[in-house]
């Protein structure tokens, strides 16, 4: 079995404050790893607040199965990453409640379980995962926004709202979370990140990236700096999943 690593980084960039979060877990013999990102919004306290408590959230119901995930189906996965999911949806939603003033708060989510030979990706909004593999780039995830809900082009609907969001936590409609399994293989790289990161950089920007290699966590951080370095103006957060 292929050993995985993991980390991260976050920036505020081109913002004041920054109102993204992320997490993540290894196992300690390296079976199994969590990666978790989250994009707030709702202003900057009701944005920090809902990503921060997001991964909380989800962290504290999850973690009591971690122990015996390292030989779990795909099915117990999915299972278990939705419930954490929905828990963090009423967590936020009684938050909203309780307090008048994150009434308008949410947050993307974007979380990925890699085990055995498989990656399960559940995610809400349009915080990304892309895989390198072989020294080709490949998107896993669909933006939950205008344009890419309805499969509108480039070409249509109004500029302004194109890629406002469709689904996200804390929204008061309801919604279906994304969830897919994929097979992982060594070498594989998967970068998590928000939009700050996947709005800027370019397709060659992301190759020059990730075709150095090196350790999870420099990878991250080079990503972020060439956000940063492009004019990113908005908070930047990219966590690198590597197998094998």
């Amino acid at each position: 079995m292929n050993k995985l690593a993991i980390a991260g980084h976050t920036d505020r960039g081109g913002r004041e404050h920054n109102e993204d979060a992320v997490d993540w877990l290894l196992d300690t013999n390296r079976r199994w790893a969590l990666a978790l990102v989250a994009d707030g919004m709702g202003g900057y306290t009701g944005g920090e607040v809902a990503s921060t408590l997001a991964l909380e959230v989800f962290l504290y119901h999850l973690q009591p199965w971690l122990p015996n995930a390292g030989d779990a189906s795909a099915e117990a996965v999915a299972e278990h990453l939705l419930a954490s999911a929905r828990a963090v949806q009423t967590r936020l939603q009684a938050e909203q409640r309780k307090q008048p003033e994150l009434a308008r708060m949410g947050t993307t989510l974007v979380c990925g379980f890699a085990w055995q030979d498989q990656l399960a990706l559940l995610h809400v909004g349009d915080s990304r995962c892309y895989r390198w593999r072989t020294g080709e780039l490949s998107r896993l995830t669909k933006d939950h926004t205008f344009l890419e809900d309805a499969d509108l082009g480039e070409a249509a609907g109004a500029p302004s709202s194109k890629h406002v969001l469709t689904r996200a936590l804390g929204a008061k409609q309801a919604f279906d979370f994304s969830l897919a399994v994929h097979k992982t293989q060594a070498k594989d790289r998967y970068v998590f990140c928000s939009d700050g990161i996947s709005n800027v950089l370019t397709a060659q920007d992301w190759r020059r990236c990730l075709a150095l290699g090196g350790e999870t966590g420099a990878i991250a951080r080079l990503l972020i700096d060439t956000a940063k370095m492009k004019g990113a103006d908005d908070n930047v957060t990219a966590l690198v999943l590597a197998v094998g």
